[in-house]
């Protein structure tokens, strides 16, 4: 199974090719004190950013996708936060959506949910981690696309006990 399967990828690779930052400061996170900062996160709601990203995440799957080396394969497209332990975006649209949700990481799992219905070929997939960021899933009335994965990684978790023991170990 495991040859089978090429998982691709985190988010630098999709602003890789120019200096976006310099161009579009808009697509990066506001930090609390309202600078946008290059080095954290990217401002899932803004429109302009997910079209360049899907964009470019379309492009290399499919670079990937006719290589030889990935022929008969599946293509997992890694989108997953940046690993950096600050909120995600504290714009006023993203802080709405994050009160809305319930969930620090709404914004990304609103972005990857349209953007896995959108493709439905393509299996997206992304890590949840830490408790202030992605982990704590929004509350969301309709179920997950079948093309989306979200892999739980529970990096504060208390692993000497069972997941029930104790409250650490319960979002």
């Amino acid at each position: 199974y495991e040859k089978r399967v090429v998982k691709h990828l985190h988010p630098p690779v999709w602003l890789r090719d120019k200096a976006y930052f310099e161009t579009n400061p808009e697509y990066f996170s506001l930090d609390e004190k309202g600078k946008r900062v290059p080095d954290r996160h990217l401002c899932f709601t803004n429109p302009d950013l997910q079209k360049e990203l899907t964009k470019n995440i379309l492009r290399l799957y499919n670079e990937l996708k006719t290589k030889p080396a990935n022929q008969g394969r599946v293509l997992l497209m890694n989108v997953s936060s940046y690993d950096k332990a600050y909120k995600l975006c504290y714009c006023p649209k993203c802080m709405e959506l994050q009160e809305k949700y319930n969930s620090a990481g709404a914004t990304l799992i609103l972005y990857l949910i349209d953007l896995a219905k959108n493709n439905p070929d393509i299996i997206f997939y992304t890590d949840a981690y830490q408790r202030s960021l992605t982990q704590i899933p929004p509350a969301l009335k309709e179920k997950l696309p079948d093309n989306l994965i979200i892999n739980i990684a529970p990096i504060n978790a208390h692993f000497s006990h069972s997941w029930a023991a104790t409250s650490l170990n319960r979002l």
